[in-house]
């Protein structure tokens, strides 16, 4: 590991990717074939089936339930879709046990979220691209129809959920810069006329305890309805730092969710909505791992310091749609976030001494702050026409400010900010604004044509407070899509797409070690897919092939001697592959969905030069796969029971572009149990069952400046017992 860092070579052959290509059509165009299904859909059957992940929601027929999405703005069937798109419904999220983004590893094809250093870091990677840390995300988060503005906002917690759609490939003509890999568009439950209340406490190993409340009704019948909820979480920890003698990765949360739905006409709504979180905890407990150990192995945190994280959450919005009599919809989102996340008294060397005792070691404090404002206007045609359009408008303000500072470790008993050895501060502030449009037109029933458009502009300008310099740039981008669907039958689907991604550039901290500016990235992706139900509908298949090139790759680097971060860039690189989902109803109580998905990439030309050219693109699995059994049954009695249990592996991932230390296979299993006896459930839950553990997090001392490599463990396995009440 120390001192063996070195480039990798290697050729691209061009024949590769036609023979990919050729394969994966070919491929698609077989299993949509009608003769290679035994599909019974009826001819009536206007609504394609839904999509593999919809496990926990179904018909009484046996078939699998049609979902109707909002991935492109309009309400859509989940088949009718010409994207890879996967819908998990309020039932999955339930039994599955989802809160967060993270848990949708173990449901998602090519999709992965793992945590960080603090709180409010995450690393997203979709397909093939992937978060940059402290930069911009690679998919576009989008709340109730509001984008996030910061990427600490997507380690929210997750509650009174009705649906979460991924969307995989670049999505930039309908939602925009940053849409470069894909999109999470998550939608919270509607208020109701009814009054509706829950109640639920969660207790689990660390110490863990969770108390949840929602309630929902009418203050007006059918004019103004409400909903809130609120959650409070307390976690001991169970992973301990042995010189400190004490948990690390305890955490404190406390979450509130409001709306309301005003209709004061029938052709007018306005739905007002808010959230406020705060969580305070460890962070950064990182681990040394010494030459000759195995960086796919968990060792103790032993760092002297005890880092601790903060995150805060705040945001509003209102969205009035107004109905005309000609079926057009006009919509206005006005929106207001506040983000702030930080990792306090952080060792940079994370060693259970002084790095040079006597003189010291280095502590980082570092603080994000992130505020915005924005304002999206769009004009919807009726949805039921031949020829269906969107227009729309969209501006964004935001300020960041980022300081990273580090401290002299003075050894036990000392002031951490004694002496303070470097400042970098930064002072961030971006315009960005954007046109957009889609059509679609049915040549016929069974051919059609969808188009999108979206010129961006990103105004950013960076000041630093301290020494008064100041640059400024505008990023901007034409991100056009176009895709072509083809029906055997109204349950049985192909499509051919091409799409432009855009990630914003930007600006690094001034400081001696990375340069100050780094170029946009562009990811231009070529798709083949389909989505067949079959089987009378209780089986869906959903198999997508897809190839991207990327122009100035970001990826991230932090230098501990000087408390520096920077994004950087690889010139040239791409990376193909194959996904697919399976749902199947075997009986009226059993269910198995599969998912997987097999990916390849290159560096074709890092700075020039032939350092780490035909080398694998940092922090992609090279391939994963999921299985999920679910078992519901009627025990009698009025009560229901129902098992579900979800398994996952993935690996070949490299951490770096040098390619010299890979993570190996992980296997995780999740297994939960549901009691119902209406009002009440009782739910028990094993999250990864067998204890394994393995990095979620590494750096090599090449790529950190720390005196070792270093590691940052995932969490034991966790059971819990929760009992809720519905009234």
């Amino acid at each position: 590991m120390l001192g063996k860092h070195r480039a990798k070579g290697g050729h691209i052959m061009s024949i590769q990717r036609t023979s990919f290509l050729a394969s994966t059509a070919l491929l698609a165009a077989l299993t949509a074939s009608p003769g290679a299904s035994q599909t019974a859909a009826s001819a009536g059957s206007a609504v394609p089936q839904d999509s593999a992940a919809n496990a926990g929601d179904s018909g009484d027929n046996g078939e699998l339930e049609d979902i109707v999405v909002t991935a492109r703005k309009r309400e859509e069937s989940l088949n009718s879709v010409p994207l890879a798109v996967t819908a998990i419904t309020s039932g999955l999220i339930e039994r599955a046990g989802i809160t967060s983004i993270q848990g949708l590893n173990a449901i998602v094809p090519s999709f992965s979220q793992v945590p960080a250093q603090d709180p409010g870091t995450n690393i997203i990677t979709v397909r093939g691209i992937t978060q940059v840390r402290f930069g911009e995300p690679p998919v576009a988060l989008v709340i109730d129809g509001v984008q996030a503005s910061s990427p600490d906002q997507g380690t929210q917690e997750l509650t009174d959920i009705e649906r979460i759609e991924v969307l995989r490939g670049p999505q930039g003509s309908t939602y925009g810069r940053n849409a470069i890999g894909g999109a999470i568009n998550i939608t919270t439950r509607l208020p109701t006329n009814e009054l509706e209340n829950q109640l639920s406490a969660e207790i689990g190993q660390g110490l863990y305890y969770r108390l949840f409340g929602a309630s929902s009704g009418a203050i007006v019948d059918d004019t103004l309805l409400y909903r809130m909820s609120a959650s409070y979480t307390n976690n001991e920890g169970r992973i301990r730092n042995e010189t400190l003698d004490r948990k690390v990765d305890n955490y404190e949360s406390i979450s509130l969710r409001g709306r309301l739905i005003y209709k004061p006409t029938a052709a007018l709504s306005l739905d007002l909505r808010g959230s406020y979180e705060n969580l305070n905890g460890g962070s950064a407990y990182y681990y040394p791992l010494f030459p000759g150990q195995d960086i796919n192995a968990v060792y103790p945190v032993v760092s002297n310091r005890g880092g601790k994280g903060e995150r805060r959450l705040r945001d509003s919005s209102l969205k009035a749609d107004y109905n005309f009599a000609n079926g057009m919809t006009l919509t206005s989102i006005s929106a207001y976030a506040y983000a702030r996340a930080a990792t306090l008294g952080q060792d940079l060397d994370f060693l259970s001494y002084p790095l040079a005792p006597g003189f010291g070691g280095l502590i980082l404090d570092q603080n994000r702050r992130t505020e915005s404002w924005s304002e999206e206007v769009r004009l919807t045609s009726p949805s039921d026409g031949r020829l269906r359009w969107l227009l729309g408008a969209y501006y964004l303000n935001t300020h960041r400010d980022v300081v990273s500072s580090a401290y002299l470790d003075l050894g036990p008993g000392s002031d951490i900010r004694t002496v303070r050895l470097s400042n970098l501060p930064e002072r961030n502030r971006n315009n960005a604004y954007a046109v957009f449009g889609t059509l679609d037109y049915d040549f016929s029933e069974s051919l059609k044509l969808s188009l999108g458009l979206r010129q961006d502009w990103d105004d950013r300008k960076q000041a630093n407070p301290a020494t008064g310099s100041r640059v400024g740039r505008t990023f901007e981008s034409l991100q056009p899509k176009a895709s072509l669907s083809y029906f055997f039958t109204p349950d049985q689907m192909v499509y051919a797409s091409a799409a432009r991604g855009f990630r914003s550039g930007g600006f690094n901290a001034e400081s001696l070690i990375f340069p100050r500016q780094y170029d946009a990235e562009i990811a231009d992706t070529y798709e083949i897919g389909s989505k067949l139900s079959l089987v009378d509908r209780r089986l869906q298949l959903n198999v997508a092939g897809f190839y991207t090139d990327q122009k100035n790759v970001q990826f991230y680097r932090w230098d501990s001697a000087s408390a520096a971060q920077g994004i950087l860039t690889i010139n040239d690189g791409y990376h193909y592959g194959i996904e697919g989902d399976l749902t199947a109803r075997l009986t009226r109580e059993l269910r198995v969905s599969l998912g997987g998905s097999l990916i390849d990439s290159k560096i074709q030309d890092y700075n020039g030069a032939a350092l780490y050219r035909g080398n694998k693109l940092p922090h992609v699995n090279g391939w994963k796969y999921n299985v999920g059994v679910q078992y519901d049954r009627d025990l009698g009695g009025g009560i229901d029971g129902g098992l579900r249990i979800d398994y996952q592996a993935f690996g070949d991932l490299y951490w770096f572009i040098d390619n010299l230390e890979k993570q190996k296979q992980v296997d995780l299993v999740s297994a939960r149990i549901l009691i119902n006896r209406a009002p009440w459930s009782l739910t028990l839950s094993a999250e990864n069952v067998f204890n394994r553990r393995y990095n979620t997090d590494y750096f090599s001392s090449f790529f950190a400046g720390s005196p070792t490599d270093v590691g940052f463990p995932n969490p034991p396995r966790q059971l819990n017992a929760k009992l809720a009440v519905r009234f």
